[in-house]
């Protein structure tokens, strides 16, 4: 098996032509346990978070195994974000900050706050979870995470109780004060 052509040809897939993280084109880079592909910017923050969350490998510079391949065709990214994003509203805005995006990853993968708990409790932390569908229709109370801790600021609305466009707004705020 040439893995690195395996590893392209995934990457070169419509669901992994964006980074899983920041939603930036090409990804040259992976974490192999988590099954997402990244852009170098997401791909330092994976790094720096560390390999008991993520293990980080660059597909053009590190040599992978078939079984690391074989785990990064469990998944991909948009199969990725419904499972790690299950939780958060269709208009989030992604932070475009450096100190908002390692917020936001450490908050996705570290403490997986935007995971449903159903499909939490039923998947090993360092797997890829290939649940085929999340349902990101419906919202009830507890499901949405309170993105506001992200930051440690505890005087925005919860978004459990806000709307949708609400939420997003507050959000925006939040992501534009983490900015030096």
């Amino acid at each position: 098996m040439d893995t690195g052509l395996e590893l392209f040809k995934m990457v070169r897939e419509t669901s992994n032509a964006f980074c899983a993280d920041c939603g930036d084109p090409g990804p040259l880079w992976a974490s192999w346990n988590l099954g997402v592909f990244l852009c170098v910017r997401c791909a330092a923050v994976h790094r720096k978070i560390g390999t008991h969350v993520s293990k980080v490998k660059s597909l053009q510079l590190d040599s992978w195994t078939p079984a690391q391949v074989h785990a990064m065709s469990l998944s991909n990214n948009t199969q990725s974000r419904k499972i790690y994003e299950a939780t958060l509203p269709d208009s989030f805005i992604r932070p475009q900050s450096d100190a908002g995006l390692e917020a936001f990853i450490r908050a996705k993968y570290e403490q997986r706050k935007f995971v449903r708990k159903s499909v939490e409790d039923k998947q090993p932390p360092d797997l890829p979870i290939t649940c085929p569908s999340v349902n990101n229709e419906t919202h009830h109370n507890g499901d949405l995470i309170d993105l506001n801790s992200l930051l440690n600021e505890p005087t925005h609305p919860n978004p459990a109780t806000t709307s949708t466009s609400e939420f997003s707004s507050s959000i925006m705020a939040l992501y534009k004060q983490s900015v030096p």
